[in-house]
């Protein structure tokens, strides 16, 4: 009975979530926008955060990092005002 407990309480555990920070962008379509970090840059989507005011900013990302490559935002905190 323990064993079977413990594992309905592991599978209900919440998935870590992945933070990214770096320099926010304008994607190359419209609507789109991409973080840059480390010499890598992201496709960045989000359904929660709004975006658009942060771009030209150094924010952290919270969110999924998909195996496509994309990130999936629902957090963003602002880091400094430009990307400098």
């Amino acid at each position: 009975m323990i064993h079977i407990l413990a594992a309905a309480m592991m599978m209900a555990a919440p998935t870590p979530a992945d933070t990214v920070t770096g320099c926010l962008s304008k994607g190359k379509d419209a609507g789109t926008y991409e973080i840059a970090s480390g010499g890598k840059t992201w496709p960045v989507m989000s359904k929660s955060v709004k975006l658009d005011g942060h771009v030209g900013h150094t924010v952290t990302l919270t969110g999924t990092a998909g195996k496509s490559g994309t990130f999936d935002a629902t957090k963003l905190a602002m880091k400094s005002a430009s990307c400098m």
